[in-house]
């Protein structure tokens, strides 16, 4: 079906949206997900691209995430993205990467967290002289990455991740693109007084 679309900013969306309040909240007693799964599907097939979510409409963001979980694959990051030309980012070892972010994000959900809150708690838990630098443009993210830092795992999960780490065998292919390690690891030059 093709929606008729209106300009938010620089994005085109189709001109009538849904509010996804409704799929978690507030209308009655709340569907089960496999039914819920089935509407979103079809309203995906609709066309319709403006899709309203808020933290206020209880679960309807892990929903709609659970329902349609992000990349799947490299070709999925924006043009321009660094992670497209970083060997380790394969088309050949993403699914051992996706493998891993699976099992992060089960730990995650005993948490109340993320995937990526998880795998900042555990670098936390690898010593007082590991310190995780997580970049990020958009504000929740920082906000995640933060709250990164009150997760406490138990020594079972720090184990746990672990192995689930190595068993995906998602660490292929080198860390970043050829002609890039010309410029890491290099001595910083001394202090000019």
């Amino acid at each position: 079906m093709s929606l008729p679309t209106r300009k938010i900013g620089k994005d085109s969306v189709t001109a009538i949206g849904y509010e996804a309040m409704g799929i978690s909240a507030f209308y009655g007693k709340t569907l089960p997900d496999e039914e819920r799964f089935k509407f979103l599907d079809t309203l995906y097939e609709s066309g319709c691209t403006n899709w309203d979510t808020a933290n206020v409409y209880l679960d309807s963001e892990e929903l709609i995430g659970r329902r349609f979980p992000g990349q799947t694959s490299p070709d999925d990051f924006e043009e321009g993205d660094f992670r497209r030309v970083v060997p380790r980012y394969s088309k050949e070892n993403f699914p051992n990467i996706l493998k891993l972010a699976d099992g992060l994000k089960a730990i995650g959900e005993r948490h109340g967290a993320t995937a990526g809150q998880i795998a900042l708690a555990w670098l936390l838990c690898q010593g007082e002289d590991v310190i995780p630098i997580p970049g990020t443009t958009k504000v929740k993210n920082l906000q995640e990455n933060l709250g990164a830092a009150s997760i406490e795992l138990t020594q079972d999960e720090i184990v746990e991740i672990r192995a689930l780490a190595e068993k995906s065998d998602a660490v292929q292919g080198a860390r970043y693109p050829p002609g890039m390690d010309d410029y890491l690891c290099l001595d910083t030059p001394p202090l000019q007084r």
